[in-house]
């Protein structure tokens, strides 16, 4: 035993130096770890990440456990001893899919010591022995979710087989099984950041014996890479047996207490009828194992690590264990390029490239404009940086301005309008309404536009709104360029309009410009001229000869100005009969009419009409003589003129 342990610390010792003299200038590859049970996790518990299809992994790992035993030699001299037994274990993985693991591992054991009567512990231990332990198969799958989560799912199955001669005791019993276990576990990864990993294992073991009951199996650990080639970890991990375990056995010894009635007690040392229902939880197998894992090159890693047992056991115990091992990583498919990207799958980070696809040396897909859109499939390959695009890699262009989505700062411009680089529509003459909708495109910077950019004019002046200064010129005036109407004569008609632009200030004209006497300034601003200084005599018709040059007046109103009709309206005041009174009141405005008409024979009767009112519509009292006076009258009321 002893030449074994010398020539296995050689080995280590030789595999040390070759970490030391490694050249890592090289690219190393992820650490590709493998448990003592068999599979891609820490010393004894699994990740739930797999190695990946084609992968092939198979190590060689051995522990040397500190083991204090109770000898009892044929004379009956007890003695305690403290044992070395090794374990070794030679577990091998194959990649069967991305997702699936299979793996099987075979263990073996030297030193090991097993009860000299496996009915009655009290007998004590034997001498050492060495032989073939457990084999297992198992096979791990994992859940196919996104390769960009930091998170991993996986479960395991996996079968312990009949497959050692020797049954031993307590923790060794994990490495010698004369019965068949079936185990179950679900493990999950997590990945905090790239150097900083946990995993975690809820299992059951269901026991294949009656010596003892099923097992629960619950693990955690945290794994930190502080180099690429180098990794340190830590686990703990309980298999706790829900009721009858190795330690049931050793608890009991000789008591009749801690097993069933069976007549004269021909049953006191048989395990099979151990009483023990209860969860043991910290007294079954309970193990703090931290580890350190180095990349000596691309396939070859070494491990050492050791398992402390805070298990709070009782004579015998197993407290510590020292395991060291290396493991041989390769894939079976590193010849086969399964993507046909011209990069094999053991060095393709991309393994299912699509077809047709470029990449780059470690078998990424090229994106040249780095859209997200690999080559392969983008049909516009130098998209600018920044740019919306479809499901092909093409640039989105919602409002089709030649601008793409994304840097388009106006990405819904009208159809049609020119626009900068940045998608932003034109407008040239600043008028709101960008060019290729605006109609009127040297709108002067200031103007009122109405939706097809042209300038509003709402006077008509030729100056736009927004500069007119005045937005209600009259039609066919002159105005200056600020919108303002011109009057050189200042008598309130803008040149343009004024007939007379030099009409003399102060002189009072009409809407044309042209000067008026007293009676077109009458006619004109108050619609009438009142001829109340005509004296009728009461019942008196004719117009008298004083009055005769107001007439002559009226009529050279008319005269001058030809699209005028007047009425010319005849009252009296309230003596006499009213029928009376409005026969005489339409003889006075007639005859009124004739004077004007005999003075002006070309003016023409259809520009008058004679209307009598009598004493209707009076403009003073009735009771006086000056009142009646002034309601005896004539009145001229216009009733067109477009002059």
């Amino acid at each position: 035993m002893a030449n074994l342990h010398i020539l296995f610390f050689i080995v280590t010792i030789i595999l040390l130096s070759d970490v030391v003299t490694l050249s890592y200038a090289e690219e190393i590859p992820a650490l590709q770890a493998q448990s003592i049970e068999s599979g891609r996790g820490l010393m004894y518990m699994q990740g739930a990440e797999t190695f990946g299809k084609g992968a092939l992994t198979a190590g060689f790992y051995s522990f040397i456990m500190e083991k204090e035993v109770r000898l009892i030699d044929k004379n009956g001299i007890v003695s305690d001893k403290n044992d070395l037994p090794a374990v070794f274990a030679l577990p091998v993985t194959f990649g069967l899919t991305d997702e699936v693991d299979i793996s099987a591992a075979l263990y073996g054991f030297h030193d090991g010591r097993g009860m000299l009567n496996q009915y009655d512990s009290g007998k004590g231990y034997g001498e050492s022995i060495s032989g073939l332990g457990s084999a297992r198969i198992a096979a791990k799958i994992q859940l196919p979710l996104p390769q960009k989560s930091p998170i991993r799912i996986a479960g395991k199955f996996a079968a312990v087989l009949s497959s050692s001669k020797e049954q031993l005791g307590e923790l060794n019993y994990r490495w010698s099984r004369t019965d068949t276990d079936v185990e179950t576990s679900l493990y999950e990864t997590v990945h905090l950041g790239k150097k900083v990993t946990m995993h975690f294992e809820q299992g059951y073991v269901l026991s294949g014996t009656t010596y003892y009951d099923d097992q629960m199996v619950l693990g955690g650990g945290i794994e930190f890479e502080v180099r690429p080639w180098w990794a340190v970890s830590c686990e703990l991990i309980s298999k706790t047996y829900l009721g009858k375990g190795p330690r049931s056995l050793i608890d009991a010894g000789n008591d009749p207490s801690h097993y069933y009635s069976a007549g004269a007690f021909p049953a006191i040392g048989d395990p099979r009828y151990v009483i023990d229902s209860t969860d043991d939880y910290g007294r079954d197998f309970f193990i703090v194992a931290p580890s350190m894992r180095f990349q000596l090159n691309s396939f070859l890693s070494f491990f050492l690590g050791g398992a402390i047992n805070i298990a709070d056991q009782k004579e015998a115990k197993e407290q510590f264990q020292v395991l060291a091992g290396l493991t041989f990583s390769t894939r079976i498919m590193s010849m086969i390029d399964t993507d046909r990207d011209g990069v094999r799958n053991h060095m393709d980070d991309e393994p299912r490239t699509p077809k047709g696809f470029p990449v780059d040396l470690s078998g990424r897909a090229l994106d040249s404009d780095q859209d997200g859109i690999p080559d392969g499939k983008d049909r516009e390959k130098n998209t600018p940086a920044g740019v919306s695009i479809n499901d092909s890699g093409v640039g989105i262009d919602t409002d089709g301005d030649g601008v793409f989505d994304g840097i388009d700062i106006e990405p819904s411009t009208p159809h049609g309008c020119p626009v900068d680089k940045f998608g932003v529509a034109l407008d040239g003459d600043r008028d709101g309404v960008p060019d290729g909708l605006d109609l009127e495109e040297n709108t002067v910077i200031g103007a009122i536009v109405n939706s097809d950019g042209i300038a509003l004019d709402l006077d008509g002046d030729d100056i736009p709104d927004g500069i007119d200064l005045e937005n209600d010129s009259r039609k066919g005036a002159l105005v200056d360029a600020t919108g303002v109407s011109i009057d050189d004569d200042k008598d309130g008609v803008p040149n343009g309009i004024d007939k007379e632009p030099n009409t003399p200030e102060g002189l009072l004209v009409d809407k044309i410009g042209r000067a008026l006497i007293r009676q077109d300034y009458s006619l004109f601003r108050e619609g009438l001229i009142r001829l109340n200084s005509i004296s009728y005599d009461g019942g008196t018709s004719e117009v008298p000869e004083d009055s005769i040059y107001i007439l002559v007046e009226i009529g050279k109103i008319m005269v001058k100005y030809p699209s005028l009709r007047i009425q010319i309206e005849g009252h009296t005041d309230k003596t006499g009969e009213p029928a009376v009174n409005l026969r005489i009141a339409r003889i006075r405005a007639r005859k009124v009419l004739d004077e004007i008409l005999k003075r002006y024979p070309d003016l023409t009767r259809e520009r008058f009409r004679v209307v009598g009112f009598g004493s209707e519509k009076p403009i003073a009292s009735n009771s006086t003589f000056q009142g009646r006076k002034a309601n005896r009258r004539v009145e001229f009321v216009i009733l067109e003129n477009s002059d």
